[in-house]
């Protein structure tokens, strides 16, 4: 029997679940996220099953694209690990909850990972000895690569609408009262108070009308500051720096980069 130097199957630990545990009905997304990591581990022993059971030539094609079929699958494990351990460390709960959009999408990359790379690997894995079948292991990589890059794009855009939806609603902006002419006044005694002169501005000051103090608020609220963030970045307001968006620049937004 012959002996390969490629890394063999990687083993999925797995533990008894509490019996409190919360069932995958009310944490779709978290059960999605399962079914990914699971069919591309999956998919990495078959492609150890077919180098034992389909004889293919060292320096051939098929061996090449099998060996960077295998690298895809082994590295996106832990991509997929860490960009959700990340998202979940920072949204909680709701990120497993998840929306309609990303529930779509990932439950899309689960079914296109079962039949265009998983079950295609099984019945490569299955055929007989020697067969000399197109392999289709470029194909399939190809397609394995798009699944995961629209898996975590469909994460990155849920975080950034959690994100937006748990910022503080900016407070309501005061009416200006309208103007009104001035009642006659009595001749101020010059004693008063209301006699004294304007105040001096300082070095560094300036006067504006409450109209020009309207527009830089407003120009303010949509300007944002990119900072690093575990797992990727986030942009914060300057107006309100309690406002933070994950992962996408926020739209019609002006942003400091990094």
């Amino acid at each position: 029997m012959s002996h390969h130097s490629v890394r063999g199957p990687i083993p999925i630990r797995t533990a008894n679940p509490p019996a409190n545990a919360p069932s995958a009905a009310s944490l779709p997304l978290r059960a999605l996220i399962s079914k990914l990591t699971s069919l591309t581990s999956t998919s990495h022993s078959l492609c150890h099953t077919i180098r034992s059971t389909r004889r293919l030539s060292p320096s051939g094609t098929a061996t090449t694209t099998l060996a960077t079929l295998e690298t895809s699958l082994a590295d996106a494990l832990p991509r997929l690990s860490n960009l959700y351990a990340s998202l979940r460390a920072t949204h909680g709960k709701p990120l497993d909850v998840a929306d309609p959009p990303a529930l779509a999408a990932l439950d899309a990359a689960v079914n296109t990972l079962n039949k265009h790379v998983k079950l295609r690997l099984a019945d490569i894995a299955d055929s007989k000895a020697g067969s000399k079948s197109k392999s289709g292991f470029r194909e399939i990589g190809t397609t394995f690569n798009a699944i995961i890059d629209s898996a975590e794009e469909a994460l990155t855009a849920l975080s950034a609408r959690l994100s937006a939806a748990s910022a503080p609603a900016p407070a309501p902006r005061p009416k200006a009262a309208p103007i009104q002419d001035a009642p006659h006044r009595p001749r101020r005694d010059s004693r008063t108070r209301e006699s004294e002169p304007p105040r001096v501005l300082e070095r560094g000051e300036i006067a504006i009308t409450y109209r020009q103090f309207e527009k830089m608020d407003a120009l303010m609220r949509d300007c944002w500051v990119e900072e690093r963030a575990e797992g990727g970045r986030r942009f914060r307001n300057v107006a309100d720096p309690a406002r933070v968006v994950y992962g996408v620049v926020p739209e019609g937004g002006f942003v400091r980069a990094l």
